[in-house]
Order: structure tokens, then sequence, then C-alpha cells
């Protein structure tokens, strides 16, 4: 059981109604967001059409970067006005049916499987083109990858939750408006982890300067991925310093949005959703990056199979962040602020973990069609692991909800087996087992 003041214990009973009507704060921030989405939209519009001197260090990348923006400011403005036309902000957040989201990807998936087959620089005749058609596909294919995974993840907590009445009534589900609002920071949050990343690569700049001199020939380049100090140094920089600042970066936005935290199955929603807003632009831009250096030969089937391996990413950054908001919100619940330090720390590792791949390549990119099998395996694992992370994180977030307000779980209601992976939710179960239970 969880040791909870009695001053921050949210019973049933006290929690009471949620407002009927948006306050008049609340109103002005839906329309701020509104008006920056449809600022945000037009900007990116024009981006992607002519070129604008006011951005000209973009150079190529800026109908990629337009495209991006266009799409992201459509979103925000058309959801902040959705949530504005309801009557308040008592809605609460329904994921959708995931298996349809899933049809609607891989739909995505296969038209543009089929159009890249055939796809050439030469078909497109300017560079500016072929960069904006592969954002457009880049953006389509993550966001739909972004879609199915946040409905199979609200469906796996609907599975999860014990279906007794009162397990049920006790049930606090995240409000529409704080998920959205979530997802738009998981996006916004790419901007500060780039720059911090982009500082910790000039830092390591002098490192790697100093030997790419000597690159006169590319087959050069195999031969620099074998000096140690530039692996060690890779590692450093994918393996640690990259997902601490992605991590720190995504969660503070759960801090924005604390008052919206009611129940710990709140933070495990709103932390997944921030994450999904960051894996989806990361994800949308390595697609358009393979689709243009591809281009030369067609994209084909090996470069969409690369598809599937960032819609796994997506679903990686939304479970990772969860696990850092499931931990703030018991920090919220419970007073416990070490947890927060903790959290980051295990989302941090698993996130390291999945990025590992890339030295695993490094390290055996001698061994040709073996390495590709061998990371093949390597991610597989990771991302099977990672299922039973999330199972646990949820499974963790219903027993400290129903410590929270002092309700014993259902005999019928057991968490997923012990293993190394509830570690990495936060800790093992908590309630004894079941009356009869071997």
């Amino acid at each position: 059981m969880i040791d909870t003041p009695q001053s921050v214990q949210p019973s049933i009973a006290e929690s009471g109604p949620e407002p009927a009507a948006w306050s008049a704060s609340a109103r002005w921030r839906l329309i701020a967001a509104s008006a920056m989405g449809t600022v945000a939209a037009l900007f990116g519009w024009l981006l992607a059409g002519e070129p604008l001197d006011v951005v000209s260090d973009l150079g190529v990348l800026q109908p990629a970067a337009g495209v991006t923006l266009l799409f992201v400011g459509v979103i925000v403005m058309v959801q902040s006005i959705s949530l504005l036309l309801q009557s308040g902000p008592d809605r609460v957040y329904a994921p959708g049916n995931a298996t349809r989201a899933g049809a609607f990807f891989v739909v995505v998936w296969l038209v543009g499987t089929i159009l890249g087959t055939g796809f050439r620089l030469q078909t497109i005749g300017d560079l500016k083109g072929i960069l904006l058609l592969c954002a457009v596909a880049g953006v389509t294919l993550a966001g739909a990858g972004a879609l199915w995974v946040f409905r199979r993840f609200g469906a796996q907590v609907d599975r999860r939750w014990p279906s007794t009445a009162e397990s049920i009534a006790l049930r606090r589900r995240p409000m529409e408006w704080s998920v959205f609002f979530a997802f738009v920071w998981g996006v916004l949050s790419v901007i500060p982890a780039l720059w911090l990343e982009l500082r910790f690569v000039e830092l390591l700049g002098p490192l790697f300067e100093s030997r790419a001199a000597a690159i006169t020939r590319p087959e050069d380049v195999l031969l620099l991925l074998r000096d140690p100090v530039i692996v060690l140094g890779l590692a450093l920089l994918v393996v640690v310093a990259a997902p601490l600042i992605e991590e720190a970066s995504k969660a503070i936005g759960l801090w924005l949005f604390r008052g919206a935290i009611r129940s710990h199955g709140d933070g495990l929603a709103l932390g997944f959703a921030a994450g999904l807003g960051f894996g989806l632009i990361e994800s949308a831009l390595y697609i358009w990056a393979i689709l243009v250096l591809s281009g030369s030969s067609g994209a084909g089937l090996f470069t969409f199979a690369f598809v599937w391996l960032r819609v796994v990413a997506i679903w990686l950054h939304g479970v990772v962040t969860g696990l850092i908001g499931a931990e703030y919100a018991r920090a919220r619940l419970t007073g416990n602020r070490r947890v927060i330090g903790s959290g980051l720390l295990r989302a941090a590792t698993a996130h390291g973990a999945w990025n590992a791949y890339l030295i695993l390549f490094i390290l055996t990119i001698d061994l040709g069609l073996f390495a590709l099998v061998l990371i093949g395996v390597y991610i597989a694992l990771v991302a099977t692991r990672l299922v039973k992370v999330l199972t646990a994180a949820i499974d963790r977030s219903i027993q400290n909800d129903h410590a929270l307000n002092s309700a014993p779980l259902p005999e019928t209601w057991w968490p997923m087996e012990e293993g190394l992976w509830w570690r990495l939710a936060g800790g093992r179960p908590e309630y004894p087992p079941p009356p009869g239970s071997a």
C-alpha cells in the first residue's frame, strides 16, 4: 500500500463533478492556441511554397519544414476550436477504435509503398518538389502511426482495468483538453531538446574534427567508425545524453498540466501523449529524410519497412515518457518528490537501451547482412520487453489508484507476473495475491 497523507487523498465522494463550463482564462488560452495554430499553418504554407528571405538559412529543408509546420498548425487550430465549442472541460478523453486506426495506417503504408516503388528523383525534377512530397509522406505516415499507437495504449488500459462496479467508479480518465495540450507540448519539446543536443555535439566537436580531417576517401568513413574514441563519443551522445535531454524536455509539460492530474492513470496517459507528440515529429523527419536519400534509386519496400521501425519508435517515446508521468502523478498525490528523479532515470535508461542499436550496428558493420539480422533481433527484443514494462506500468497505476482511494482490488484481478520489467515500471506489485492463488 502507498502511505498517502489524508490531506491529498482524493476520495470518490470528495472529488466532486468537473466544472460545467470553461473558465475565462481557459477560454483565452484556447483562443490563443487556435490563433497560434492558424498562424503556424499559414506560415508553413508559405514556407512550403515560395522561398522566404527571412528563413533563408533553412535552405533545401524549407519545403519539408513548411509542410511539417502546416500539419501541426492545422491540428492545433482544429482541436482548439473543437474544444472551445464544447460545453466545458468535463469531457474525458476516449482514445477510439484501435483496430480502425491500425487499418488506416496499413492503408497509408501500402499506398506509400506502391507510390514509392516507382519514385525517382528524375520524376520530380527539382529538389524542392521532392522534399515537399517526402515531407507530406513523412508527416502522414508518422501521424497515422501515432494515432494507432495511442489508441492501442488506451485499449490496453481499458482491458487491464478491473471490471467491478467499485473499481469502475473510482477510475479517473484524463480530460480531453489535457491530453491534447500534453501532445502539443510533446511536439514543441522537440525544439529545446534539439537545441541542447546540438550544444552537446559542439562540446564533442573538437573530438570528431581532429579525426575527421584524415578522411580523404568515402571508404575512410568506415575506418573512422572503428576509432574507439569516436564510438565512445557517439555512445555518450545517443545512449546517455540524448535520452536524458529528450525525456527531461518532454517531462516539463507534465508540470504545466499538473492541475489535470487526479490519478496515477492520468499521469501515465498524459506522459504517453507528450511522448507521442515528440515521437511524431522525430519520426516524420526520419521518414522524409530516408525517402529523400533513397529517391535516386526508388524508395521501394526496404525504405518503407523503415516506417514500421519509426512506428515502434513513436510507441517507445510514449512508453518511456509515460513512466515519468506515472511517477510525477505519484509525487503530486503522495507528496514523495523523490520518485520524479527515479522515474526520469528509468525512462532515460529504457530510451538509451533502444538507442544502443546504433552503436551495435557500428560495432558489427563489417558483418554485413548478419549485422542487420543482429540489429533486427536486438530491436525486437527491446520492443517486446518494453511491452511488458508498459503492462507493468499500467498495473502499477491501477494498484496505486486503488490504494490512494483505500479501495481493495478485486480478488479476480491480479497484476502480470513479476520480472525485471517491474523495476523499470517503478517497483514490484504491492498487493498480496488473491486468496487461493498459487
